[in-house]
């Protein structure tokens, strides 16, 4: 007769079987934490990268605009320095002429 242990047992994996889970199990440890490190690096990295790229697009909007402040002061102080230009401004009819001037 056969025992009342044996017949209660589930079912039996071989060897080969026993490997593999092994292997897969091994394989997901060491995986698992290795991409989830390498995926925190390349977003850091990314990070780093749009910092840097939005503050030089922000110094070259900056340098753009203190440029066309000073080149549009200057150009208002050399017209302000011109009686002639200021009496054509003054005058309805010929502000468009000042203006191409």
């Amino acid at each position: 007769m056969r025992d009342a242990s044996s017949t209660n047992r589930g079912p039996r994996f071989g060897l080969a079987w026993k490997v593999f889970a092994a292997s897969v199990i091994l394989i997901v440890a060491v995986l698992g934490p290795t991409l989830v490190y390498a995926s925190w690096q390349a977003n850091r990295a990314a990070d780093v990268s749009i910092r840097k790229a939005l503050l030089n697009t922000h110094r070259a909007v900056d340098a753009q605009l203190e440029a066309r402040t000073q080149a549009m002061t200057a150009a208002a102080q050399t017209a302000a320095s011109v009686p002639q230009y200021r009496t054509r401004l003054l005058q309805r009819q010929k502000r468009e002429d000042a203006r191409d001037q």
